[in-house]
């Protein structure tokens, strides 16, 4: 209970985003990078965010190191971090980022939506695509599990907001699916708020899991499912990349987009 009110309390007091995961280490990573620059010669600084609160280093760093190569790595929208913090706080965020963006010579980014916001937005010196990838020693062997005549269907990652209508089209889906064959699926996410709406009746078995062993599972299911709400339809992520190296189908439930188009134009799913 301490705890909880000293935090509520600092909230207040913070400026911006107190929930931001790197609030407050700014100053240790700003003083072990002039460490590594200095020892290292390093010429270009690239720095990825979320989170975005220590990216004011770059600021700092642009100021102490005048013709080095600042880099903005955006692997998620700093906007997305705006939705759950009040009017005045988001107005600081947005202004340390605004100050971050002035100070970097490129903003790299993941998708070609966000290349282009950033480019009308800000207009930085240059707006480049880098998508997620992933580490092939990563993979596990792909090796199909026997499960007999069960068709096996698994899912694993964040339960964004605003999918409860592609949660449904899931489930008439599956339930459909599981008239001529019994349906095992496993939801592997540490996602709160769609427990109550998801309750399969017809299906054989469903279990709730942790995150942790999703890929591991992946390489034996028979199809992997793809839930993405509408601000995201043309977002490649890193799990994405991941789930095509495992050579699984697709069930791809949500917005036409970039995603969408990727899936049926390659022939990896549904």
């Amino acid at each position: 209970k301490i705890s909880l009110a000293y935090n509520t309390y600092m909230e207040k007091k913070y400026r911006g985003n107190f929930w931001d995961d790197s609030r407050g280490y700014e100053k240790r990573f700003y003083k072990r990078a002039i460490e590594i620059i200095k020892k290292e010669r390093i010429t270009h600084v690239l720095l990825s965010v979320g989170p975005f609160s220590y990216s004011q280093i770059l600021v700092k760093l642009k100021n102490k190191f005048p013709f080095h190569k600042i880099i903005l790595d955006y692997r998620d929208p700093w906007e997305d971090s705006f939705k759950n913090i009040s009017t005045e706080k988001c107005e600081y965020e947005k202004t340390i980022q605004l100050e971050v963006i002035k100070q970097t010579d490129a903003v790299f980014t993941v998708n070609n939506e966000m290349v282009d916001y950033y480019k009308t937005k800000f207009n930085p010196p240059i707006a480049f695509l880098l998508p997620h990838c992933f580490d092939s020693e990563d993979l596990k062997n792909n090796i199909k599990k026997e499960y007999g005549d069960t068709f096996k269907v698994i899912y694993g990652g964040a339960l964004y907001e605003g999918i409860g209508k592609d949660i449904e089209l899931v489930k008439m889906f599956l339930e459909k699916a599981s008239e001529s064959r019994p349906i095992y699926l496993d939801l592997y996410t540490n996602s709160k708020g769609y427990e109550k709406q998801l309750i399969f009746e017809k299906i054989n078995k469903f279990e709730f899991k942790g995150s942790a062993s999703f890929f591991k599972e992946v390489a034996v299911c028979d199809y992997v499912i793809v839930i993405l709400p509408t601000n995201r339809a043309n977002a490649f992520t890193s799990k994405f990349y991941e789930l095509l190296a495992y050579r699984k189908p697709i069930l791809y439930f949500g917005p036409k987009g970039d995603v969408a188009d990727f899936i049926i134009n390659n022939r990896l799913g549904f």
